[in-house]
């Protein structure tokens, strides 16, 4: 009887704290999301504080960056060539401090411009220290 309590309480603390490990992250991603909205750079550089590690790692097919200075000026170019680009995330996946998550980029008028999928790494905090793009839907079919 001990060992099964001690069982059913370890699997219960687990849950627990993967629990919260989903809500940092799911607030990671959140924030994430508000520096894709935001136009005003300095109120992107807070939340870029708030939501990125200071040596935050970028990478996708068009340029790679390490900390928020490289990334604000990614997103000031995508901002610059695409005005009023608004980015839409799918549903988030994730297991340890690693996540996975679709989106697209739309036009103002909600027509498609590009879509793809992102692969973050967060530290134990809930921030994002690293992001890999990944442009083009993701095919899970496999040749027979």
């Amino acid at each position: 009887m001990k060992k099964h309590l001690a069982l059913t309480l370890l699997a219960l603390t687990t849950s627990i704290s993967h629990a919260q490990s989903f809500q940092s992250i799911r607030k990671g991603l959140d924030l994430y999301a508000q520096i894709w909205a935001e136009n005003d750079p300095a109120k992107r550089a807070v939340l870029m504080k708030e939501g990125l590690t200071e040596d935050f790692h970028f990478m996708n097919n068009r340029t790679q960056s390490v900390g928020h200075s490289g990334f604000e000026d990614f997103v000031v170019s995508m901002k610059s060539s695409f005005p009023g680009l608004v980015v839409v995330f799918g549903p988030l996946a994730q297991h340890h401090n690693v996540a996975r998550v679709a989106w697209q980029l739309r036009r103002p008028d909600q027509s498609l411009l590009a879509e793809g999928f992102d692969v973050l790494g967060f530290d134990e905090s809930g921030k994002i220290k690293s992001l890999t793009g990944f442009v083009g839907p993701f095919n899970t079919e496999i040749p027979e």
